[in-house]
């Protein structure tokens, strides 16, 4: 019997961020929920730079908590291109986006050459968008 490859997804920064969100208590249960299945090995998990970057423009103690966190879990960081860089000037050249959503455009680029099942996105209700199908998964099981 062949093994189940695991669902290859994207974090972006508000993945560990709503780790410790309290005042988004309903965004905050979803993603523990999710870190609980990442712990568990259930994901392979994709990060880039642009992540680390903004995390540590984020005050103590939430930065030392969401870092100890993160190591909870395995990540592979992605190397940032002239590829990714371009693709992310393009956005902001064609309008999609500001050029104050650079770090938004480069997580965005970040994702779109690689075979990913998912690029992790919450919602209020707690879903997951999978990346190409448009088909969705409740986190709550």
């Amino acid at each position: 019997m062949e093994a189940r490859r695991k669902l290859r997804i994207y974090f972006d920064t508000t993945i560990p961020n709503y780790l410790f969100q309290n005042d988004r208590p309903d965004w905050m249960a979803y993603t523990w929920q999710l870190w609980e299945r990442c712990e568990a090995g259930e994901f392979e998990i994709f990060v880039s730079d642009v992540l680390f970057d903004e995390l540590a423009e984020c005050p103590e103690p939430k930065l030392s908590k969401m870092r100890e966190k993160m190591a909870s879990i395995q990540m592979k960081l992605l190397a940032e291109s002239d590829g990714v860089t371009e693709l992310a000037s393009e956005y902001i050249r064609s309008g999609a986006l500001t050029r104050n959503s650079l770090n938004d455009c480069l997580h965005i680029a970040f994702t779109l050459p690689m075979p990913l099942s998912m690029t992790v996105i919450l919602y209020s209700l707690g879903t997951l968008t999978t990346h190409g199908t448009g088909q969705k998964e409740r986190l709550r099981k």
